[in-house]
């Protein structure tokens, strides 16, 4: 139902996170970085992480927060952290609106 938003809105943002991560880390160790294989499911908030292999340490997490403020419906806010601040910070990708009914569970 979100997917042409989140093709036009999301994805770039998240090509551009990546782009910039990448440029903070010598050349020879962006070949040990990968992504993630599986996202969670049901109300969890990770899509994807991209970790070093070497240390299989997390460098950057993409997650999707489902939120409900009153009276406006449920929206989806795309965010990442990174490993430069200790996953602590949100920097966001982009919000999606989707409905006053609730949305379905992730992976389902």
């Amino acid at each position: 139902v979100i997917e042409d938003e989140f093709r036009e809105i999301i994805m770039p943002n998240i090509e551009k996170a990546i782009a910039d991560i990448s440029l903070q880390f010598p050349e020879e160790d962006l070949n040990c970085l990968a992504i993630t294989e599986m996202p969670s499911g049901g109300q969890s908030e990770k899509i994807f992480h991209i970790i070093n292999q070497k240390t299989n340490q997390d460098v950057i997490r993409f997650h999707v927060r489902r939120d409900h403020p009153p009276q406006e419906g449920f929206i989806f806010n795309f965010h990442y952290h990174t490993v430069h601040d200790q996953f602590q910070f949100h920097h966001e990708l982009g919000v999606i609106y989707w409905d006053k009914n609730t949305p379905p569970q992730w992976m389902s």
